[in-house]
């Protein structure tokens, strides 16, 4: 299939694209494909029925939400706590991570840090160890998760859960070097500089269809009201870092689909989509995300996450006893 040049966002069911040779290409589906079934604003998870285009029950005021700039790529989207968006990275910086091993079967577990502390991050291709993040415009600040610790606690071991039968390291803690992909949880889209309405965001590799080993994603866990969604948004928005796409699918983490209760990786073969089914732009038109995951990272192999061999810079040692001039 041919990939296309991105030069802005694509969210879902809405892409918003630069591209280079002209218009996206269309992805008809076979005949066997099914019909149109998720109608935006109509009956969503919570039971509760909303106009496209009014804001969430939940949304706060006007005045604590950040607002988006100017010059900051913008995006659409259906104002409901499942919206959810992509930001496809470009050839190049597809390029530069395919130098990066990926950690596959049979390897050390990619380890995966969720950031309950936020952070200050920048423009440039994503590197998790620097807080570079391709997503977002110029210098960006999340503050720190709301909810509290009980609160954390559930969501680390909610994704562990999500994750457990694959390779994948879940950790709070920030590792000290090596790659990692990155989910920063807490705040607002307006933080990174988008329109509220957003749950999460994060890169894909449309390109190389792998792994961005040193990804940045975004949870915005005050755009969502319930832990458990917060849970499976975070899921949702690994996978695409995984190079995951949303997938036509209720009851999988990778949909946009609502009202079938709990969500978990499903193994079986489906298309893709938001608002309506269309092939996939990786693994040969369908989705099955049981089994990307497996060929992407593996089983879970009980194994320690790499430990950091390549690293060669002197340890920072600060002397704290005894004080200068006493011994």
């Amino acid at each position: 299939m041919k990939k296309l040049s991105w030069g802005l966002l694509a969210l879902c069911g809405v892409a918003l694209v630069g591209c280079a040779g002209g218009e996206m290409e269309d992805r008809p589906l076979p005949n066997d494909a099914p019909a149109d079934g998720y109608v935006p604003g109509a009956d969503h998870e919570g039971g509760t029925s909303r106009d496209p285009g009014s804001a969430p029950d939940d949304s706060p005021p006007p005045d604590t939400q950040p607002e988006g700039e100017i010059g900051q790529p913008e995006v659409q989207h259906d104002l409901d706590e499942d919206g959810c968006a992509v930001a496809p990275i470009t050839a190049e910086e597809s390029q530069r991570h395919g130098g990066i091993a990926v950690q596959g079967p049979g390897g050390p577990p990619l380890v995966v840090f969720l950031n309950r502390h936020g952070g200050t991050y920048r423009q440039g291709a994503n590197d998790s160890s620097r807080n570079m993040s391709s997503i977002i415009g110029g210098s960006r600040t999340i503050p720190a998760y709301e909810r509290g610790d009980a609160s954390w606690n559930a969501l680390v071991q909610c994704v562990r859960e999500q994750f457990a039968q694959f390779n994948l390291f879940i950790t709070d803690v920030e590792p000290g070097s090596g790659n990692y992909v990155e989910a920063v949880v807490g705040g607002w889209p307006g933080n990174i500089g988008q329109g509220g309405g957003i749950a999460g965001i994060a890169p894909v590799d449309y390109y190389a269809c792998r792994p961005i080993e040193q990804a940045v994603a975004y949870v915005f866990s005050r755009n969502i009201s319930s832990d458990r969604r917060v849970c499976e948004i975070t899921a949702h928005e690994i996978g695409h870092t995984l190079s995951l796409e949303h997938e036509y699918k209720c009851q999988d983490p990778m949909t946009y689909l609502s009202g079938c209760g709990q969500k978990t990786f499903q193994d079986s073969s489906e298309w893709c989509g938001t608002g309506r089914a269309v092939q996939c732009q990786c693994r040969g038109g369908r989705q099955n995300t049981v089994q990307a995951l497996l060929n992407l990272v593996g089983p879970a192999s009980g194994d320690p996450p790499p430990s950091p061999d390549d690293d060669e810079a002197p340890p920072e040692v600060e002397l704290i006893s005894p004080e200068d001039r006493v011994t």
